[in-house]
């Protein structure tokens, strides 16, 4: 049992137990526990899923290499956030643009190009039954050097498994995922749903609330220098200019 505010895996799965009727003081069959531990993670991707939650993002980044444009995403990689990957300080150019994935092999078919990457496309890649589906991205032109790329992505934790694991959200999120659970398991045992779907809809808004405040009240604005974009465009002191 978690020491902290927090619950972790074994809190939520005995809970659901013991509204399952099939907790016994550590003595429940294997069979109960097993489908306990289902209904928590099934919650917990609900919960995952119902908002943009910060605790959700991460700041990664990747090293391109002379002559390859594709190159795997996290493990945990779901969605691109912000669907751009910006240059580190030390090139003068400014982020790629999103392009669909035929788009970009159209243009490396009718020009093999090399040169900083201006366009991107993310898109799947490999799937295995043991490690699931994975993400890459394509690069065009193809890179001709290393260029530190920035990104920020959506990612999935991975599920719940050791009894002192712990969800992602932190303590405050506890009693939402707590209630997404015993809702599920309401839907499980009495094929409806009333009391705990309820109680999630009346305490994810304050969480969601909790969850605005850690988002940045300033975005920031560009800075003095001048930066060159794909091959038009120019942004300089924090206005845009189209050259001709």
């Amino acid at each position: 049992m978690a020491t902290s505010l927090q619950l972790d895996f074994s809190d939520l799965y005995e809970e659901v137990e013991k509204y399952l009727g099939t907790y016994a003081a550590g003595s429940a069959s294997a069979g109960d526990v097993t489908d306990a531990k289902f209904i928590v993670n099934r919650a917990y991707l609900r919960l995952l899923n119902a908002h943009d939650w910060t605790f959700l993002r991460r700041y990664a980044s990747l090293i391109t290499e002379d002559g390859k444009d594709v190159y795997d995403l996290p493990s945990d990689f779901g969605y691109m956030i912000e669907d751009r990957f910006t240059f580190s300080d030390d090139d003068s150019y400014i982020w790629t643009e999103s392009r669909p994935l035929n788009w970009l092999r159209n243009r490396r078919s009718s020009l093999s190009w090399s040169n900083y990457p201006q366009y991107h496309a993310v898109h799947p890649g490999s799937y295995t039954k043991e490690a699931g589906q994975r993400w890459q991205v394509m690069f065009y032109p193809t890179p001709d050097s290393a260029y530190t790329l920035r990104y920020v992505y959506r990612a999935y934790p991975e599920k719940l498994v050791n009894d002192t694991d712990l969800p992602a959200g932190g303590p405050e999120a506890s009693d939402v995922l707590l209630e997404a659970c015993l809702a599920y398991a309401e839907a499980y045992k009495d094929e409806t749903q009333a009391v705990h779907e309820s109680k999630v809809q009346q305490i994810i808004a304050p969480l969601v609330d909790i969850d605005a405040r850690r988002r940045p009240k300033v975005l920031g604005s560009l800075g003095p220098r001048v930066y060159q974009y794909g091959r038009g465009v120019v942004i300089e002191g924090g206005s845009l200019t189209v050259l001709s």
